[in-house]
């Protein structure tokens, strides 16, 4: 319970500013209990990964809405302009990774854009809570792989679907701690998603599945035959 109570504090926090919803001084970020504590293996997670880092040093060579570089080579942010993909394709980028659903306007033109360009274009649509999970963080991890020398350009509409992506990775893949994998998702551009991702990651280390609300490891029982 102390680590759920962590997490939801960062949460409510991010949200409402200075406000302390647990009524309690706000420890230092290094007394968090949880940096110490790795996620459960049962979820995928693979303990004794080097956290990665967002590099906030690193000028986007492309000025999307808020554009950031996660790791070298690997750009984050909103919905690029066509100017912008022919941009990509010119700095170097070969991937590019649409995280928008394809009811969203623009979507599909967008997508044969990176196409006509000769850009490898992979749709990676999060809607909402029910995307989170080890799945979407192993795709995630699976397209930054295989980049090779190239680099990638991941967007949506404006970053946040992209950062709550990168909390999955970094919690389910990377093994990083709740509390850290949730601020790496803050990092890396997570904004209206955060009560989700927070309560996701939560639920997780509480040992409850964040979608079904069944305690993890519990036998399900079925229907019983007639």
């Amino acid at each position: 319970m102390k680590r759920l109570s962590l997490i939801l504090c960062v949460v409510a926090a991010s949200a409402c500013g200075a406000c302390n919803p647990c009524g309690k001084k706000a420890a230092p970020k290094a007394a968090t209990n949880l940096r110490a504590t790795p996620p459960p293996t049962q979820m995928g997670a693979t303990p004794g990964k080097a956290p990665p880092v967002v590099n906030d040093g690193m000028v986007p060579d492309i000025i999307l809405p808020g554009a950031r570089f996660v790791e070298e080579g690997v750009l984050v942010g909103g919905q690029p302009s066509r100017g912008q993909l022919a941009q990509a394709k010119a700095q170097g980028y070969t991937i590019v990774v649409n995280m928008r659903p394809g009811t969203e306007p623009g979507v599909a033109q967008s997508i044969e854009t990176v196409k006509a360009l000769g850009l490898e274009s992979v749709h990676l649509p999060v809607v909402g809570r029910a995307d989170l999970g080890p799945e979407l963080a192993h795709e995630l991890d699976q397209i930054l792989q295989r980049r090779g020398d190239g680099k990638v350009l991941i967007h949506c509409s404006n970053g946040n679907r992209v950062g709550a992506a990168f909390a999955m990775k970094a919690y389910y893949i990377d093994g990083i701690p709740a509390q850290l994998a949730f601020e790496n998702g803050l990092r890396a551009g997570l904004t209206s998603m955060r009560l989700e991702v927070g309560e996701h990651l939560a639920a997780i280390e509480s040992g409850v599945n964040p979608h079904t609300g069944q305690v993890l490891g519990e036998i399900d029982y079925g229907t019983p035959a007639h």
